[in-house]
């Protein structure tokens, strides 16, 4: 009886060891659903600015894009224009210059 009693305390005693590492470790548990918990939080407004970011950096491009597009329309305009005044003006240095020869 008295080996039966002790057996009965030794596995009592391993079982309330057992109960107690997995209550420290439910509770460490809990601090890292926590821990983690507060990381996801501020992962997704990390990523909400960076989206957000994102969204104004890529409207900011098309705008320069467009921009881009116009600048370069109207400098070949421009160049055009300067080519054709360009060569009017050869004509007309041309012509004086065979007036004067004349």
């Amino acid at each position: 009886k008295g080996e039966v009693e002790t057996e009965f305390a030794d596995a009592k005693k391993a079982c309330d060891d057992v109960k107690t590492a997995l209550s420290d470790q439910m509770k460490e548990n809990d601090g890292h659903i926590t821990t983690l918990k507060t990381d996801i939080k501020a992962l997704e407004k990390s990523i909400a600015d960076d989206r957000e970011a994102l969204v104004q950096a890529e409207d900011t491009l098309k705008d320069d894009q467009l921009y881009l597009k116009d600048l370069t329309s109207r400098c070949e305009d421009r160049a055009k224009d300067w080519d054709q005044r360009s060569q009017l003006r050869a004509d007309e240095l041309e012509a004086l210059t065979g007036a004067l020869d004349i």
